[in-house]
């Protein structure tokens, strides 16, 4: 098994793959930067995220990225 930990949205990841393997490892080094990703656009506690920055201009037309769109409209149906 390979596994990674690192930090990430104010808590302790622990990300692994159950086999071991360059492809493994390779695949493991992406999840930090997924998860940065993930924060920079959604997280309401980072002033310069993409969702903080579309609740700031409420009523407003606002072009949002993919990855928030497809989270708004999950959010919404649930």
């Amino acid at each position: 098994m390979a596994e990674l930990a690192f930090r990430a949205m104010g808590c302790h990841v622990l990300a692994a793959v159950a086999l071991h393997s360059d492809r493994a490892s390779r695949a493991l080094s992406h999840v930090p930067r997924w998860f940065s990703a993930w924060e920079q656009r959604l997280s309401r506690f980072r002033s310069d995220s993409e969702l903080c920055q579309l609740s700031a201009r409420s009523g407003q037309w606002v072009k949002v990225s993919p990855t928030l769109f497809s989270v708004l409209r999950a959010a919404l149906a649930a």
